[in-house]
């Protein structure tokens, strides 16, 4: 979504809450198609990436607002309604 959205010409400004490395190549994507797109990085508690940190225009971590983000996090079981399906969290997402 974020590189249709930059191409559509849909946001100002993009902002990425992840320290996973994979997002590299579109952001690299993003600052060869339009150089003057502004990317914000916010890590999650306690990660960060090296690679991630030179790409953005800046970054923040977001070890002080551990709750807030904590409280963001999907509930541990989401179920369908209609189809009763119920979709569980990984454990490792705490």
């Amino acid at each position: 979504m974020m590189i249709s959205d930059v191409i559509n010409d849909c946001c100002d400004i993009s902002i990425l809450v992840s320290a996973d490395s994979d997002l590299i190549p579109p952001i690299e994507f993003i600052k060869e198609y339009k150089s003057n797109h502004k990317i914000f990085i916010y890590f999650p508690p306690n990660r960060e990436s090296y690679s991630l940190k030179r790409l953005g225009h800046s970054y923040i971590k977001l070890e002080r607002h551990q709750d807030k983000f904590k409280s963001s996090l999907l509930a541990n079981e989401i179920e369908d309604t209609k189809t009763h399906y119920i979709i569980k969290r990984p454990a490792n997402w705490v």
